[in-house]
């Protein structure tokens, strides 16, 4: 079952039409020294995630998740900028660690939105009762968060390592391409040295 990109949208918070919030150095709490390694600035976004269970079968005779909410945030203990050394290419390069973890959470949402368990096709055959089944669900669901948590933790490595620490400009500007299209197209992330 395909979900339509805008009740996706519906689903989840940190956008603004579709797109990712703007983030500004507001949004960084400022310090003297980097807290870590040699950066002047990091952002440290998050999601999390809310659903439940509605107790019953669809009309199809699926058991699907409800009140399905993924809300991206910022961790403002974990984000700073040194004060001194805010540049609009560092926002830039900041703005792309929260796109990331909004395009990754938005596919999250998209999953657990078409998450869906049919007892006798996709259950163990103990698994009758609506409690195992709802069991069965929030399983499932938590896999998947689980799942995508890594994925955003991989994407944000493979950014800042090309980026970040090399200072590679060229490489931002593919990695923005690369994140406005599947913000744009609603599609997950590409690695932007697929892109054709």
């Amino acid at each position: 079952m395909a979900i339509e990109l805008e009740k996706i949208l519906q689903h989840i918070t940190g956008h603004d039409g579709g797109r990712p919030r703007r983030l500004v150095w507001a949004d960084f709490r400022p310090v003297s020294a980097p807290k870590s390694g040699t950066g002047q600035a990091h952002l440290a976004p998050r999601f999390d995630v809310r659903r439940s269970y509605a107790g019953s079968p669809d009309p199809d005779g699926k058991h699907r998740l409800s009140d399905v909410q993924v809300i991206v945030t910022l961790n403002m203990t974990e984000s700073w900028r040194v004060m001194g050394c805010e540049t609009a290419t560092l926002l830039r390069h900041q703005q792309g660690r929260y796109d990331i973890t909004f395009v990754v959470a938005r596919e999250l949402c998209r999953r657990l939105l078409e998450l869906e368990l049919t007892p006798q096709r996709d259950a163990p055959p103990e698994v009758t009762s609506l409690d195992g089944i709802a069991t069965q669900l929030l399983s499932m669901a938590v896999r998947l968060t689980g799942a995508a948590r890594k994925e955003c933790r991989r994407w944000l490595d493979q950014y800042d390592r090309e980026i970040r620490r090399k200072l590679d400009w060229g490489a931002q500007a593919r990695w923005d391409d690369m994140i406005a299209d599947a913000i744009v197209l609603g599609k997950p992330l590409r690695n932007p040295r697929e892109r054709s």
